[in-house]
């Protein structure tokens, strides 16, 4: 082939094209997941402390069998982010409980029951999502 005719030939142009703007639209799609899948997570996470700290505070008011210690409201906290998100993302050793504390996400007046889970299940991420931990608190009141 002669230099002028591979000027003029465009046969690969689309798959050149495609190559540049395919791997940035794959990059973007796959983040956008990943985040998607983030939130997802933080959002179990926070589902979790939310009900573990309303079953510890009502447990050690009215004796339910659930948690009517802090050791079965981490219980409680572990199973329930097992059944909303991925199973093993935190346990025991992952859950705070502290009853009687005297305020609740700035707000004070009363004793509640706090739960925090902070979880670095996900330390092992690759760049930049290799320092990412979930943490979350709930808490309510036990009047």
């Amino acid at each position: 082939m002669t230099a002028r005719r591979l000027v003029r030939d465009r046969s690969g142009g689309t798959a050149i094209e495609f190559a540049m703007v395919g791997l940035l639209f794959m990059t973007m799609l796959l983040g956008a997941m990943e985040i998607g899948l983030l939130w997802w997570l933080k959002s179990g996470v926070q589902y979790a402390a939310a009900s573990a700290a309303r079953c510890g505070a009502i447990g050690t008011k009215y004796g339910t069998t659930s948690c009517t210690t802090a050791a079965t409201t981490q219980s409680y906290a572990v199973t329930a982010a097992g059944n909303w998100i991925v199973a093993n993302v935190i346990n025991a050793s992952n859950v705070t409980v502290t009853t009687g504390a005297a305020s609740c996400n700035g707000t004070s007046g009363g004793p509640y029951v706090t739960v925090t889970i902070n979880s670095s299940y996900f330390s092992t991420l690759p760049p930049p999502l290799s320092g990412l931990s979930l943490s979350a608190t709930g808490c309510y009141p036990s009047f």
